[in-house]
């Protein structure tokens, strides 16, 4: 909210020089992101700039989950899973709350290997790819999706509402 001004500012001014961009420029507003201890402060030091962000989110994500695969893994995969990792961890934390209110970032909570992160949310993707490549569709044979209409339709909905946050998160992560 803290930054709907600037930003019609910076977007006015870029309107005044001649970038035909500007027109198009949307600043999507979010709550105040703070960290568990308060808001952030340069005078009191717990301002968190990019670059420490991504060391100390680089850091805990190799910690946690990808120093095991060292010498395993060729480097450039060790390094891209590492990025994508940290990139899902950001977006999703970022875009789990409701915009209008503040953000509480907590590392650890949101690099967490369980409950509602990024991490986990690649973590399950992995392991739903991995069982889809392990049982292989045999030509010629289509699903019976109807074996998914239970009473009430349970199955469906949950189908739908999984397909629709895909859709929905990616649209969101695009336009930000």
């Amino acid at each position: 909210k803290q930054q709907e001004h600037h930003f019609r500012q910076v977007f006015g001014v870029l309107n005044k020089m001649g970038f035909e961009q500007a027109a198009k420029c949307h600043h999507l507003s979010y709550g105040m992101v703070t960290l568990p201890q308060g808001k952030m402060s340069s005078r009191a030091g717990t301002v968190i700039f990019f670059s420490k962000l991504k060391e100390m989110l680089e850091n805990e994500i190799m910690t946690k989950f990808l120093s095991k695969y060292e010498g395993d893994w060729p480097e450039d995969e060790l390094k891209e899973s590492l990025r994508r990792i940290c990139v899902a961890t950001i977006k999703y934390g970022m875009l789990k709350f409701d915009p209008h209110k503040d953000i509480i970032f907590h590392l650890a909570d949101w690099s967490a290997a369980t409950g509602e992160t990024g991490t986990y949310l690649l973590y399950q993707y992995t392991r739903i790819a991995s069982i889809g490549r392990g049982v292989p569709m045999p030509e010629g044979v289509t699903p019976d999706w109807s074996l998914l209409n239970s009473e009430g339709g349970h199955e469906i909905r949950l189908l739908m509402h999984m397909a629709n946050f895909w859709m929905s998160s990616t649209i969101r992560s695009v336009r930000t």
